[in-house]
C-alpha cells in the first residue's frame, strides 16, 4: 500500500493505492536469478483533493478493480488492463528486478479496438511505460537492498548510494544506511529486522531549460524504514518506508517574464505485507 500526502501551497491532497498480487516461483537459476510469475489480483485506489468549484470543500475519486463501475470507467483503463493478468519477472540474488516480460497482451487489452491502428513505435513506448510505472516501481519496493559486496561492517550495517530525479528537473543524491537491528524467530523460522535511514541532497539547485529556469530556495529530503526478512527463503515478511520531501522553488518563464513561487511537501509511506 502506498499513501501520498501532498501539501501544495496550503492545498492538501491524499492518494492511497493498494495492489494485491501473487508470485509463483518457477525456477532458481545457478547464478541466483529467480524466475517467477506475477499475477495482479486486484487494485484499489482513493484520492481526496481540493474541490476547485467549492473553496474549502474536497472531492473524492475511488477505484476498485472488483467493482463493475470501475471496470467500465475509461479513466482507469491501464489498471483494468493489468488486473487478472500474468507477467514473467526475473530478480537477481541482490533483489534487483532484471527483467519483466509478457506485456504485449496487456497492452492489447488496454488499447482494445484501437490496437491495430496504433503505430508500432508508439506501442513500444507504451510497453516501456507499463513495464516501468505499473510493474517495475511498485514491485521493486518489495525487495530489500543488500550490500554490493555482500558484506556488512562491524556494526552490522551497510550503505547504498544512488541518484534519482525530483519533479523531472532536479537530480538527487541519495544515501541509505541499513542496519540489522535483531534476528528473531517467527513461526519457527529465523527472521532479520532491518532498519533504514535516508539522507539526500539535491545536486543541481538551479536548472536552466532555455525558456524556463528553476531555482530551489529551500529543500529537504529525509526518510526511514523497517523491514522483516525471512532468512531461510529471503522473502519480505513486512516492509515500511517513509520519505518526506519539502521544496520551495521559483519558476521563471523567460518569454513571459513572469516568476512563480511554489512550496510543496510530499510525504510518501509505502507498506508491504506478506499475506500468505
Amino acid at each position: 500500500m502506498q499513501i501520498d500526502n501532498i501539501d501544495q501551497d496550503g492545498q492538501k491532497a491524499t492518494m492511497t493505492t493498494s495492489v494485491y498480487y501473487t508470485k509463483t516461483i518457477k525456477e532458481i537459476k545457478k547464478d541466483g536469478i529467480v524466475d517467477m510469475n506475477v499475477h495482479i489480483d486486484s487494485i484499489r485506489m482513493k484520492s481526496v483533493y481540493p474541490n476547485p468549484a467549492a473553496p474549502g470543500a474536497t472531492s473524492e475519486n475511488v477505484y476498485n478493480s472488483q467493482d463493475s463501475l470501475s471496470k467500465l470507467n475509461p479513466q482507469y483503463r491501464q489498471y483494468n488492463g493489468i488486473v487478472g493478468e500474468d507477467v514473467r519477472m526475473l530478480v537477481n540474488a541482490k533483489g534487483k528486478i532484471e527483467e519483466i516480460s509478457g506485456l504485449t497482451p496487456i497492452l492489447n487489452k488496454i488499447l482494445g479496438d484501437q490496437k491495430d491502428s496504433v503505430p508500432q513505435k508508439t506501442k513500444d513506448q507504451l510497453v516501456e511505460q507499463i513495464r516501468f510505472q505499473l510493474f517495475q516501481i511498485p514491485l521493486q519496493n518489495e525487495y530489500q537492498t543488500f550490500p554490493d559486496n555482500n558484506k556488512v561492517d562491524s556494526t552490522q550495517s551497510w550503505i547504498h548510494n544512488d541518484v534519482s530525479a525530483l519533479s523531472g528537473v532536479f537530480k538527487v543524491k541519495n544515501s541509505v544506511k541499513y542496519s540489522i537491528k535483531s534476528v528473531k524467530s517467527i513461526r519457527g523460522r529465523k527472521a532479520a529486522a532491518i532498519v533504514a535511514t535516508l539522507s539526500a541532497e539535491i545536486m543541481n539547485p538551479s536548472v536552466d531549460q532555455g525558456t524556463s529556469k528553476f531555482t530551489l530556495n529551500e529543500s529537504s529530503i529525509s526518510g526511514d524504514g523497517e523491514t522483516l526478512i525471512d532468512l531461510e527463503n529471503g522473502m519480505t515478511i513486512y516492509k515500511r518506508n517513509k520519505v518526506v520531501t519539502s521544496i520551495d522553488a521559483t519558476l521563471v518563464d523567460v518569454k513571459a517574464k513572469q516568476n512563480q513561487r511554489a512550496k510543496q511537501q510530499l510525504t510518501t509511506t509505502i507498506t508491504i505485507e506478506l499475506l500468505k
